[in-house]
């Protein structure tokens, strides 16, 4: 397993000593997810601060070399596994380290198959777990599995179709919380309503719906803790190419905690901090590689 994915990050364009801060350091900050092709580069480094760092490694459904990336948000975990298969298929992998332990809290997300086993529930160490449950745009089954963080919820539903076509859904149970906050993901179609905002129980609700990067009526939305946000800005370049992005803006801060994730090639700039209204929003922004322009959010106008 260490030799293929040293192999990897060599055919990926890292060196040997990129591979080694990867492995070896607490500082691991970002890099970029491959999206449907080999990056350039593959750049690991940086600190965000001194508790070290969140990873996020994903691979590609399309390729078996498209390598991955990471966020930074928590500590370097012990381990780092990358690559292998679920069944006969080759797989998509969603690997979060968490920032409160120095393991692996979680598991993989099956692009376009079911996998041999899947582990839903549980704990790990001594906390409960956040979980992340993806559905397959192909099957309309539970295609993966859980991301631990915060605690178990009451319930957990898993399963249901949109329509009679495929549909992903992203579901988010509250480390806060416990119930759902948040909805789903359509993969390659308008859904029939598009709920944003609004509160479940007493509490606020965090809604993440992103739109297919197939269509242009929206690229992707927002996350609104607890309100409704003025303006949401969905859709733009940066630099020469039309770059994938994702930021997130902390519901609990007025900057933004987390970082980018580029197709293809480092950004020329990458725009941290702000508010958006007077309320501190949780924003996830997400730039398609495929198409460039701008569109504009309205709470009040559909």
């Amino acid at each position: 397993m260490f030799r293929q994915h040293y192999q990897h990050f060599l055919d990926v364009g890292g060196t040997a000593d990129d591979y080694l801060q990867f492995t070896a350091h607490q500082d691991a900050l970002s890099t970029c997810v491959a999206a449907g092709h080999r990056p350039n580069r593959l750049r690991i480094g940086g600190t965000v601060r001194s508790d070290g760092v969140e990873f996020l490694v994903v691979f590609s459904p399309q390729h078996q070399d498209a390598l991955s990336t990471c966020v930074a948000a928590g500590h370097r975990p012990n381990r780092l596994r990358i690559g292998g298969t679920v069944g006969s298929d080759d797989v998509e992998f969603l690997v979060v380290f968490s920032p409160r332990h120095q393991d692996v809290l979680s598991t993989c997300v099956a692009a376009g198959h079911r996998p041999n086993r899947l582990r839903i529930g549980g704990t790990v160490g001594s906390d409960d777990v956040e979980f992340l449950v993806v559905f397959s745009p192909r099957h309309q089954d539970v295609l993966s599995t859980c991301v631990a963080a915060g605690h178990r919820p009451n319930r957990l539903r898993i399963g249901g179709t949109v329509r009679s076509d495929g549909v992903e859904f992203l579901v988010v149970f509250s480390p806060q919380h416990q119930d759902v906050l948040s909805t789903c993901v359509a993969a390659g179609h308008r859904p029939n309503r598009l709920r944003i905002g609004g509160t479940v129980r007493s509490d606020g609700v965090e809604f993440l719906v992103v739109f297919s990067p197939q269509h242009q009526d929206a690229l992707s939305t927002c996350v609104a803790a607890g309100h409704r946000p003025n303006r949401l800005r969905i859709g733009g370049t940066v630099g020469s190419d039309d770059v994938e992005f994702l930021v997130v803006f902390s519901p609990r801060h007025q900057d933004v905690l987390s970082t980018c994730v580029a197709a293809g090639h480092r950004p020329n700039r990458l725009r941290i901090g702000g508010t958006v209204g007077s309320d501190d929003v949780e924003f996830l922004i997400v730039f398609s590689p495929r198409v460039s322009f701008v569109i504009q959010f309205r709470p009040d106008k559909p």
